[in-house]
Parts: structure tokens; C-alpha cells; sequence
């Protein structure tokens, strides 16, 4: 349940950051660079 509720609330951040002008390319960069710098933080 917890998960559908995670899912919920990125999807409501997506659509709404392209409401803004945010490009589907830009969400995809910025979740990919952010991924990147949790990897370097964990190790």
C-alpha cells in the first residue's frame, strides 16, 4: 500500500513539474544524477 502511495506522489511530482515546462528529458536527467549521487554518498 505504502508503494501504490510512493507511486501516487511521483506521479502528481511529474505531472506537475511538466505543467511548469519541465521536458520529460529534464525529469530523466535529474533522477538519473540524483540516483548517481546517492550511490557515491551510500559507499
Amino acid at each position: 500500500m505504502v508503494e501504490k502511495e510512493l507511486d501516487l506522489e511521483w506521479i502528481t511530482l511529474i505531472k506537475e513539474a511538466m505543467s511548469v515546462g519541465v521536458t520529460k528529458d529534464e525529469i530523466l536527467e535529474y533522477l538519473h544524477t540524483n540516483r548517481e549521487e546517492r550511490k557515491v554518498l551510500v559507499k
